[in-house]
């Protein structure tokens, strides 16, 4: 709208300096006139300058102009408060053993109940609880969600059944381009004396804080949807 704005400006100054200059349409022209192809070639040329410099103007894209919605487990539940606090406006969903298959249900209630909107995105935290029907559960919601919304993974850490989520999680990005990936596994390895004795759970604020931290990390990576 700006552009054409701007497109009108330009034509209606042109015509004016053609009526008040005495600027002749043809290109045999009267003397101190510009013929039809100076006078259009100028007009065309302050178009172009004007379309790159509104094009300039334009608003880098940011992903808290999107509406972010949590679904987690009891690392969510512990690190509510720092989400919150670091994704202002978000839904943020966390209950104690919740696996992935439940997830997806509460995903798909909120769709059909409308709280979910095209362009939102969703950050999917479950790979803590894990057992044979995740990676299936995982693939449903992805097809669900699909190039509508972007979807951040969060990667589980502190037994031996997660590896093969979370490597399977990893490799996701390359084939959605629309999928970013919260390592939580890779971040909290260098800081595990934040966790408590069974290495899952987090102990302290600290562990919390870099729960959300690497959560808005994944944010920054999300692009805008085509």
């Amino acid at each position: 709208m700006k552009f054409l704005l701007t497109l009108i400006i330009i034509f209606v100054a042109a015509l004016a300096a053609f009526t008040l200059g005495g600027v002749t349409l043809n290109d045999g022209g009267a003397p101190g006139g510009k013929g039809t192809g100076t006078a259009l070639s100028d007009l065309l040329s302050g178009v172009e300058d004007k379309k790159d410099e509104v094009q300039s103007e334009a608003v880098p894209y940011d992903w808290r102009l999107r509406h972010v919605h949590v679904i987690g487990d009891s690392l969510t539940v512990s690190a509510k408060k720092e989400i919150k606090e670091a994704i202002p406006g978000s839904s943020v969903d966390g209950k104690v053993s919740r696996g992935m298959a439940e997830g997806v249900k509460i995903y798909r209630s909120w769709v059909d109940d409308g709280l979910v909107e095209d362009d939102d995105i969703i950050v999917i935290a479950l790979a803590n609880n894990v057992g044979s029907g995740t990676i299936p559960s995982l693939d449903s919601v992805i097809e669900d969600i699909g190039p509508k919304q972007s979807l951040v993974l969060v990667t589980g850490h502190g037994k031996e059944n997660m590896k093969p989520v979370n490597e399977y999680i990893r490799t996701l990005p390359d084939d959605f381009p629309f999928i970013v990936v919260a390592d939580w596994d890779e971040a909290i390895s260098a800081n595990s004396s934040w966790l408590s004795g069974d290495g899952v759970h987090i102990s302290n604020d600290k562990g919390n804080k870099l729960y959300a931290d690497i959560i808005v990390d994944a944010l920054e990576k999300t692009a805008p949807l085509s």
